[in-house]
């Protein structure tokens, strides 16, 4: 009888414990990263291409009394000219991650309200956190900064360049899921398996309002460290 009532007792402990988290993982399918060629910013050529250290193969969150998120690539963190990001929304709040190898830089965590406006970017402080980078997994653990913890959008997107010239420009995406891509429904580039001269939909946009906001972030982050 006593054995019983423990086993009971035990049962309600995991079972409260496990309400009180909540965790999610996606897996993405490798060899999909998306790849752009053009000549004086025109004449773009498009195909899939293999580039393991930004195909991204899954992320999760972990939801506990702190946010966990997670991102990992089929290669390694270890490209230079390259950005990778990962995302967590809730109803009032966004957590995002971003990471430039190249900067020498330690990834960057940013934590804002729905509600924050320019104004606010003065007195703004990064949330503690922790950030991690073992092999081809990147993992952020961030203080909540809002009431609202439940998840209405989780999403992370990486991106890769060549070097610039006048007359060329290449460049490699991957996206999880794969209907964040801007460039039009996963089958339009990925389901026939070729190229073709004329993509799906628009030219490539390398995200430039995110490396706007992450390089301005990161330019207040690394003054106040000094």
């Amino acid at each position: 009888m006593k054995l019983w009532k423990s086993s009971i007792l035990i049962i309600g402990i995991i079972a409260l414990l496990l309400s009180s988290m909540a965790v999610s993982a996606e897996t993405d399918a490798s060899g999909d990263v998306f790849h752009w060629k053009g000549t004086d910013w025109h004449n773009w050529t498009w195909d899939v291409d293999d580039r393991p250290n930004i195909d991204i193969i899954d992320i999760s969150y972990l939801i506990e009394d702190r946010l966990t998120i997670s991102m990992s690539v089929a290669g390694s963190f270890n490209t230079g000219l390259s950005l990778y990001h990962l995302e967590f929304n809730s109803s009032d709040a966004y957590y995002r991650v971003i990471y430039n190898p190249a900067s020498g830089v330690d990834p960057i965590v940013i934590a804002l309200p729905t509600e924050f406006t320019p104004e606010d970017l003065a007195t703004w402080e990064p949330p503690a956190s922790e950030t991690s980078i073992h092999e081809g997994t990147l993992t952020a653990t961030i203080d909540w900064i809002t009431e609202d913890h439940a998840m209405t959008g989780f999403y992370g997107w990486a991106q890769e360049w060549d070097t610039e010239d006048e007359k060329a420009l290449e460049a490699w995406f991957d996206y999880a899921p794969n209907d964040r891509s801007p460039y039009g429904s996963y089958d339009d580039y990925y389901g026939n398996g070729g190229s073709g001269t004329t993509p799906p939909s628009g030219t490539p946009g390398f995200e430039a309002i995110t490396v706007i906001v992450a390089l301005g972030v990161a330019f207040i982050i690394l003054r106040r460290r000094k």
